[in-house]
């Protein structure tokens, strides 16, 4: 019987909890933000670098 008694709660120390919706919610929130952070760095760098080196010169003849 004690035995048992151990084995019940050796397993229920082994199951893990889910996270709440509270705690889902902010690690998807803070993923969000990290790739919105992202796209912005890249949309920066894309203004600050032209696409073609020769497109924004003036050619005079």
């Amino acid at each position: 019987m004690r035995g048992l008694a151990i084995l019940g709660l050796v397993i229920l120390c082994g199951c893990e909890r889910e996270p709440t919706f509270d705690e889902r919610y902010e690690a998807a929130q803070e993923e969000i933000e990290a790739k919105a952070a992202e796209l912005d760095r890249e949309l920066e760098r894309a203004q600050v670098e032209p696409s073609d080196p020769g497109e924004d010169e003036v050619v005079e003849d």
